[in-house]
């Protein structure tokens, strides 16, 4: 398929989104937030000393980490998060509609091609899958960054292990 690229990175984008459920042992009143939200808060860069807080604060709001690279199909990826990535129902999230792409193309004076409309579903529907996956706090991300696989994977099963222990 053309644009797996596009997809691991929908999927990458839902995940962040995605708020983790708790452990059940937490019983604190503090609000869960988005993984996205926790990295910007953790986000501390090697030259934060070197500038006031304010900039870093700023800084720490538009951080975004690194997401997968994209080779066919960015801008679908633009048009899915123009639309909104899932609408709301009555049962809760569900996928873009056809309506729902076709009143979007309407108000937005554009044509889309079948297969970009079937493509714009299709990444809606992964992105609601993996934001519901994605709130399993054991849930692995869908993509890291080259660097990041290199990684022992001992380090990631000793975290698992310490935070199944705590659970107990």
């Amino acid at each position: 398929f053309p644009y797996t690229t596009l997809f691991r990175s929908v999927r990458q984008i839902a995940w962040l989104s995605a708020v983790p459920e708790k452990a059940k042992n937490d019983k604190s009143e503090t609000p869960s937030v988005s993984r996205l939200e926790g990295l910007r808060r953790a986000w501390e860069p090697d030259w934060a000393d070197d500038v006031p807080e304010s900039t870093i604060r700023a800084l720490r709001e538009d951080y975004m980490p690194e997401l997968p690279p994209v080779e066919d199909g960015e801008y679908l990826l633009t048009l899915l998060f123009e639309c909104g990535p899932v609408m709301s129902g009555a049962m809760g999230a569900g996928p873009l509609t056809h309506g729902e792409i076709d009143a979007y193309q309407r108000n937005n004076g554009i044509v889309l091609t079948p297969g970009e409309i079937k493509t714009l579903r299709r990444l809606s529907i992964e992105y609601l899958n993996e934001q519901s996956k994605a709130t399993d706090r054991f849930c692995p991300a869908p993509w890291l960054p080259d660097d990041e696989v290199a990684k022992p994977r001992a380090t990631a099963l000793q975290e698992s292990m310490r935070a199944l222990a705590a659970d107990v």
